[in-house]
């Protein structure tokens, strides 16, 4: 918010600055006699004059620096940030984790069951197995893995580790 507030301000000023250079060049053009040869010498001389573009550039950015930071500066002392809406967001991020953390679980117990029903498990299911798991997070790692060892040990899955 703070950033779009201040690329706001940005714009207009950048729009303000282009108007008042738009309204000299105007009055220079209509001051001119109207000969087009004289148009386009002017138009030229403009386009090809970049160093007194180059200091107003340099005058532009440091008003826009001056404005930004006064800007910021009164958005730091008129509020407080937002304490409450970031810990909520953290919690909604940790509810999400726990949801997907649980749902992967429940898919590599899924698997697991699939094996010990088949009875025996191969070593390309295994590694695949294996791959599922790292993705768990410690806890469901490691109950994963004593569920798996657990079935390997009982002999109700059949395969190598």
């Amino acid at each position: 918010m703070k950033i779009l507030t201040a690329l706001i301000v940005l714009q207009t000023i950048a729009v303000i600055a282009l108007l008042f250079k738009f309204a000299s060049f105007e009055t220079e053009m209509s001051s001119t006699a109207p000969d087009s040869a004289l148009t386009r010498k002017v138009v030229a001389e403009a386009v090809v004059d970049r160093t007194a573009t180059y200091g107003d550039e340099e005058q532009l950015r440091k008003i826009i620096r001056e404005e930004l930071a006064s800007i910021l500066q009164s958005f730091h002392e008129s509020r407080p940030l937002p304490e409450p809406e970031i810990a909520s967001e953290a919690q909604e991020s940790k509810r999400q984790d726990e949801i997907d953390h649980q749902y992967q679980r429940e898919l590599v117990q899924g698997q697991l069951d699939s094996y010990a029903s088949q009875g025996s498990i191969s070593e390309i299911e295994m590694a695949d197995l294996q791959m599922e798991i790292a993705k768990l997070d410690k806890s469901g790692r490691k109950m994963m893995l004593r569920e798996m060892t657990k079935m390997l040990n009982s002999g109700e899955l059949k395969g190598h580790l």
